[in-house]
């Protein structure tokens, strides 16, 4: 692979430098998951320039905000990147994006198709002038079919695929994480780094696309298969709460607070009865066959109810954690960061942002070569490199005044 300009501030090749070092990464995104997906790629060493309108991505004015251009979301979402601030209405703003995706590996976007197309950065477009550029999108609904334009966030399409939590009364609830988002920037950087990997293995370039409503379904693939003949699957909230299969992957109420048990076999629910001290269950014709179990496992559940409301939540985890059978306290609120694993080196980071100040984030979930991936770079500010890169692509210091003058572009500098 050639080896591109690095844009200023990103990683450098070499030691500590990351699986993905001499890739360049253009993402023209906004909002959450195709900004979240290009920092995962950055993280693993990718040089990421996020290319924002002169008003800059929607998510730095999310509250709560520290500074004028500059959100706790839009923080936890764009560390290891460059920020380059264009007028992409103009001309000249177009003709320096494509100047830069001419140097650029993978071009990615979550805008709109109708939007991309007119501005010549649809998949097609993109091929005839920049034929080692993967072109990776990401949709709502897709790029094909009765509802392919249709726009929609997280909690759209978790209400629709039957994602979505039932609260009293069978009231929809939203998810305490944008669960669709989060799992569609996983999905979406994979699918770049097997293009990329495609394309270094066969010299091929392939356009790469998902969207959040198939990612909702892949969620649940561990019931989206069924027989000929048979119903599709009830995702209702209820139904998926109880799952058939899983007779104790429920909550239990304890004396101070909940626990979760994850007894999903038959070995595992064995185990858990030898703990609780009762094993005579077993000899209930009810529930003498796992099949048993399984249906009755709602009785099941209120029998064995007040047995775990007797004790503590400490308690339970140690025994069970004696007998090998998966548990674990229900948290609340703060709890969380009190959590052991949470206090391990790496798990949390603290980042110097040169204009917000400290402040302490969540670091890269993946390891490679045993260390944590992490904040090379904080999130930049809107324009912060713009004069650079542009100087990087060969633009003069008359050129580059005349685009920030005409407002083609903004530097925050």
């Amino acid at each position: 692979m050639k080896r591109r300009t690095r844009a200023p501030g990103s990683r450098p090749a070499g030691r500590g430098a990351g699986p993905l070092a001499g890739y360049r990464v253009v993402e023209l995104c906004h909002h959450l998951v195709g900004p979240l997906a290009s920092m995962y790629l950055g993280d693993f060493g990718a040089e990421v320039v996020k290319v924002e309108t002169t008003e800059g991505d929607p998510r730095r004015y999310l509250a709560p905000t520290l500074g004028s251009t500059m959100s706790t979301q839009f923080l936890a979402l764009n560390r290891n990147k460059s920020s380059l601030s264009l007028d992409l209405r103009s001309r000249r703003g177009r003709d320096v994006l494509h100047r830069l995706l001419a140097t650029a590996d993978v071009f990615i976007s979550n805008l709109s198709g109708e939007w991309l197309a007119k501005m010549g950065l649809d998949h097609r477009s993109l091929g005839r002038r920049h034929p080692r550029l993967i072109s990776a999108t990401l949709t709502a609904y897709g790029t094909t079919g009765p509802q392919a334009s249709r726009r929609g966030f997280d909690i759209n399409l978790c209400g629709e695929s039957g994602l979505w939590l039932q609260g009293k009364g069978g009231k929809p609830r939203s998810n305490a994480s944008p669960v669709v988002d989060t799992a569609g920037a996983v999905m979406f950087a994979l699918g770049v780094v097997v293009s990329l990997l495609d394309r270094e293995r066969t010299g091929r370039t392939r356009r790469v696309e998902t969207d959040l409503l198939s990612v909702c379904m892949a969620l649940m693939a561990h019931r989206m298969v069924w027989m000929d003949g048979t119903p599709a699957p009830d995702l209702s909230p209820a139904v998926r709460s109880a799952d058939a299969y899983a007779a104790l992957y429920t909550y239990f109420e304890t004396a101070d607070g909940w626990l979760s048990v994850g007894a999903v076999s038959e070995g595992l629910f064995v185990r858990f009865l030898r703990a609780l001290g009762m094993e005579s269950i077993r000899r209930d014709r009810r529930y003498s066959t796992w099949d048993g179990v399984l249906a009755n496992q709602g009785r099941l559940r209120r029998r064995l109810a007040p047995l775990l409301r007797a004790k503590s939540t400490d308690h339970w985890c140690r025994l069970l954690a004696r007998h090998k059978v998966p548990a674990g306290r229900v948290l609340l609120g703060a709890e969380v960061w009190e959590h052991p694993q949470l206090r391990s080196p790496g798990a949390l980071e603290r980042v110097r942002h040169p204009s917000v100040g400290r402040y302490t984030a969540m670091g890269s979930p993946l390891r490679h070569g045993g260390a944590r991936f992490g904040t090379v770079r904080a999130a930049p500010v809107l324009g912060q490199d713009t004069e650079a890169i542009l100087r990087s692509l060969a633009f003069t210091p008359a050129d580059i005044r005349r685009l920030l003058l005409e407002g083609s572009a903004k530097s925050s500098c």
